[in-house]
Parts: structure tokens; sequence; C-alpha cells
């Protein structure tokens, strides 16, 4: 019997489902029907997985009109209007998704209100799995962690992220996602912690060549001073 990587329990045949990591829809239509991609797939308990369903549609919708003026945000545009055109009731989310967007700045950056709970759920379920499949063992769904994003037009992002940004990516098709992770036995951003009841991870999604995010984490249960410390924003 397989483990599903979302509640750590076995899974029997009857219950048996497999997710994708991350979710299929975030791969366009037009290139997996022509390109047949090997995209992840982990064992999961139909429930578990059935569980993240709406809140990774509402990612999807949230954030790909981030990636506008890109390529990828044109196919993603694209098939976006074609559904529409099949099922327009069934965009009532695309409509709450709208009125989230309020303008621009004068320096050009979109303002865009957001269900950030609805967004961190969908990256932490990323982050759990990616971490499964890396290091075959099952991350806390509550586990504490610090997240931080970095959208087109925001300038540079900070010293500790470039480092992570300039590590190897182990994305397969990362023009449409891309992930990168690093350990505290690769990252000398806090040499001065003292780790030696857990692990610190930092880890960094790119979605569509242009949306980044972070997540920075600790593989314990420990809740010391030090394990605590790392958690706040570099």
């Amino acid at each position: 019997m397989q483990t599903c990587y979302l509640c750590g329990e076995l899974i029997s045949e009857t219950d048996m489902n497999y997710d994708h990591v991350p979710a299929r829809q975030f791969f366009p239509e037009e290139f997996r029907k022509n390109k047949s991609p090997q995209l992840l797939t982990l064992p999961t308990h139909k429930k578990c997985n059935s569980s993240f369903q709406k809140d990774e549609e509402y990612f999807f919708q949230s954030l790909f009109p981030l990636a506008d003026g890109s390529p990828i945000g044109e196919q993603l545009w694209q098939e976006f209007y074609r559904k529409a055109e099949k099922h327009p009731r069934g965009y009532s989310l695309a409509l709450k998704v709208y009125k989230e967007f309020k303008g621009h700045t004068p320096e050009g950056m979109v303002i865009k209100t957001m269900e950030t709970e609805r967004i961190e759920n969908v990256l932490w379920k990323i982050t759990r799995g990616l971490f499964f499949k890396e290091y075959g063992r099952i991350l806390n769904g509550n586990l504490k962690c610090y997240l931080d994003h970095y959208y087109p037009n925001m300038g540079n992002p900070p010293p500790a992220y470039n480092l992570i940004l300039s590590s190897p990516s182990k994305g397969l098709y990362s023009e449409y996602f891309d992930y990168k992770n690093m350990d505290d036995k690769n990252f000398p951003g806090f040499p001065e912690l003292n780790l030696t009841k857990g692990h610190f991870y930092n880890w960094a999604f790119r979605f569509w060549s242009s949306i980044v995010y972070f997540i920075f984490f600790v593989d314990s249960d420990c809740r010391c001073e030090s394990c605590d410390r790392i958690l706040i924003k570099p």
C-alpha cells in the first residue's frame, strides 16, 4: 500500500487517487495536448486531493493574469477565453478575481487584493508534494513556515532570495513551472543558527516565467528560539 503525501496515512486500493504537483491546470491545455508532458503525480486519498481543488482554482485564476505580457501569459489568456465562451456561467470565480484588481501604482505595479490564506494553502501543498518527491518524507500540514513573493516590476529581490534563485532549476518544464530548493547545509544566509533540533529549508517556485514565491521552514516540531528566529523575514 502507498502512503498519502498529504495526511501520511496508508491508502487503500478503493481510495487511491493521484494528485498533480503542481496542479495540471497550471500548464496550458495546448501544451499538455501537443507535448504530452510527464507531469509529476503523487499518491493521495481522494478526499485529501479534492479538499484543495477550489483553492487551486482560485490560485490559478487569481495569479495567471499577473503573467500578462509574456508569451505564456498569452497562452493562458487564450485558453481562459475559449473556456469562457463554452461555459460562460461557470466563471463566477473569474468575476470575483476581476474585482480584486484595483489598478496600478505610478510606477506601473499592479494593485491587487487576494485571499492570502487560500494562496498560501496551495503553495504549502506544492511544497509538501515536492518535499515528498525530493526526500521521501511527509511534511506536517500545520508546520510553521514563512512565505514571500516576487512579482514582475517589483525590482531586485533581497540577496538571500537571489541565492536561492541562482541555484539549479529542477522543474522539467521550467517555462511553466520551475522550482529550486536549498537547505541549511548549502544556504549560508543564517550561519549563526545552531539547528541541532531541526533542518532549515528554503524553496523558490516560479510560475509562468513571471511570478516567484519563496517558502522558508524548519522540518522539526522544535519551537526553540533558534528555530523560530529563522522564520523572520531575511
